[in-house]
C-alpha cells in the first residue's frame, strides 16, 4: 500500500535547532514507503540518496504508528536506545523502552489530537540494557499527515543530552560544595579571631575593675593592658597569617624554635587552662633545632589544638584534667611535638576522619579548624595525625622538618 504523504516543514529562521529537527523528521516521513523514496532517489554520481542520510544523520531518528509501533528508525536512534534495529521494526515502545513508554506515548497521543508538532521537549529514563543510569534527551515531534489530513503517525528526531546534563549537575554541586566551604571556612576564620578578642575584653574588664578600687591598683591595670595589647597584637598578625594562608605567601617563614612557639601559646591561653581547671604539664627537650615556619600560623595551629583539648576534657568529671605538652627530637631531620589529654578520646573508627573538612564529633562546629591546622602543617613539610591514649584520651602528633 502507497500512502501519499505530505511534507510539512516550518522553517522560519528563529529556532534552528528545533526547526531543523523538524526538517529532519519531514525527511523521515519520505522513508514510510520504498515507492516515495526511489521518486527522490538521485543519480550514482549525484551526493548520497535520502535512505543513506536518514541512516546516517548524526541524530536520531524514527517513525511511529499511532500506537506507538516503530515502523521506520536509524541507526542513531538505536544508538540512542541500546537496541537493534530489528528488535525496533513492528514492535511498540512499551515492548522495547518500558521505562519510557508512558513519556512517549502521552507525547503521541498530543500530537495526534492536536494535529501540532512538538519541539524541544525533554525525555528522561533508563535504557534496556542498562539499569540505575537514567539518560536524558532532548526530542521534536513532527505528525505525519496523508493527504485528506489524516494523521498516520509521528516523526521522532532525538538528540542525547545525557553527558551534558551530568556536567551541568557536577558544576551546580561543585558550587554549592564551594559555597558551603567558603561559609565554613569563614566561621572557622571567625572563631580564630575571636579567641584574641574576646582575651581582650575579659583583660579590658580586670583593669577597669582594678582602676575601680579604691585606691586604684595601678600595677595590676597596667599588667591588663599590656596584655589587651598583646591580644590585640595577635588578633592582626592572624589576620595577616591567614591572608598569607589564602595567598600562599611563604616569605613570612623564618627560623623558629619550636619550644618558644609553645611557650607563647600556653602563655596566650593561660586563662582557660585555669577556668578550665586543667593541670598542665610540660616535657619540652632542650637544644631543640630549630624550624622553619611561619611564626603566627605555627601559633594558631598549636593554639587550635590546645583548646580543642581543653573543650574535651570540659565534661569530664571522673578523673584529673590533665594537658601534657611535649617536644623532642625526631631522626632523623624533624622535630615531634605532641599533646595529650585526659579527655573522652577519640572513636579509633573516627581517628582519620577527624582531619576531614566538615567532619566533627562535636555537637557544636563546623569540621573545619583540624583540616585547617592539617593544611597549614602540610605546606610547612610536615604531618599532623592523631591516636588514642591506652586509657582515656586523645594524643595530638605534629611533625616539622629541622631548618
Amino acid at each position: 500500500m502507497d500512502w501519499p504523504v505530505q511534507i510539512h516543514s516550518s522553517f522560519d529562521g528563529h529556532d534552528l535547532d528545533s526547526t531543523s529537527k523538524a526538517c529532519l523528521c519531514d525527511l523521515g516521513v519520505q522513508m514510510g514507503n520504498r515507492k516515495a523514496l526511489n521518486r527522490h532517489r538521485l543519480p550514482p554520481d549525484q551526493p548520497p540518496d535520502l535512505a543513506q542520510i536518514y541512516d546516517t544523520i548524526p541524530i536520531g531518528l524514527a517513525f511511529l504508528s499511532p500506537d506507538c509501533r516503530y515502523l521506520q528508525i536509524n541507526q542513531r536512534m538505536t544508538e540512542i536506545c541500546g537496541i537493534p534495529v530489528a528488535d525496533h521494526l513492528g514492535r511498540s515502545v512499551r515492548e522495547t523502552l518500558p521505562r519510557l513508554a508512558e513519556q512517549v506515548e502521552s507525547i503521541v497521543q498530543s500530537v495526534i489530537a492536536t494535529g501540532e508538532p512538538i519541539t524541544g521537549i525533554e525525555v528522561s529514563g533508563e535504557r534496556p540494557d542498562e539499569t540505575g543510569t537514567d539518560r536524558f534527551w532532548t526530542t521534536s515531534w513532527q505528525p505525519l499527515k496523508a493527504g485528506d489530513g489524516t494523521i498516520i503517525g509521528v516523526n521522532v528526531a532525538a538528540e542525547e543530552i545525557t553527558h551534558r546534563k551530568r556536567t551541568q549537575a557536577a558544576l551546580a554541586f561543585a558550587n554549592i560544595s564551594r559555597q558551603t566551604t567558603m561559609d565554613a571556612m569563614t566561621a572557622s576564620i571567625a572563631h580564630e579571631i575571636n579567641q584574641p578578642l574576646a582575651a581582650v575584653v575579659t583583660n579590658a574588664t580586670a583593669g577597669l575593675r582594678w582602676l575601680a578600687h579604691s585606691p586604684p591598683n595601678l600595677d595590676e591595670a597596667k599588667m591588663c593592658l599590656e596584655r589587651v595589647v598583646n591580644d590585640g597584637h595577635r588578633a592582626s598578625a592572624i589576620v595577616a597569617s591567614v591572608r598569607g594562608l589564602f595567598g600562599k605567601n611563604t616569605s613570612e617563614r623564618v627560623r623558629v624554635d619550636p619550644n618558644e612557639i609553645i611557650r607563647e601559646v600556653l602563655s596566650h591561653v593561660h586563662g582557660d587552662i585555669t577556668n578550665g581547671n586543667v593541670a598542665l604539664q610540660t616535657a619540652l627537650a632542650k637544644k631543640l633545632p630549630q624550624v622553619l615556619a611561619d611564626r603566627i600560623q605555627l601559633q594558631q595551629v598549636l593554639s587550635n589544638l590546645v583548646l580543642n583539648a581543653l573543650e574535651a576534657m570540659s565534661e569530664v568529671a571522673d578523673r584529673e584534667r590533665t594537658l601534657i605538652v611535649k617536644s623532642d627530637r625526631q631522626e632523623p631531620d624533624a622535630v615531634l611535638l605532641t599533646l595529650e589529654d585526659t579527655g573522652p578520646g577519640i572513636d579509633p573508627a573516627y581517628l582519620d576522619r577527624i582531619f576531614d573538612p566538615f567532619f566533627t564529633t562535636k555537637a557544636k562546629g563546623m569540621g573545619m579548624g583540624l583540616a585547617i591546622c592539617r593544611s597549614i602543617i602540610k605546606t610547612h613539610g610536615g604531618d599532623l595525625w592523631a591516636s588514642s591514649k591506652a586509657s582515656a584520651g586523645t594524643i595530638l602528633h605534629l611533625t616539622l622538618p629541622i631548618a
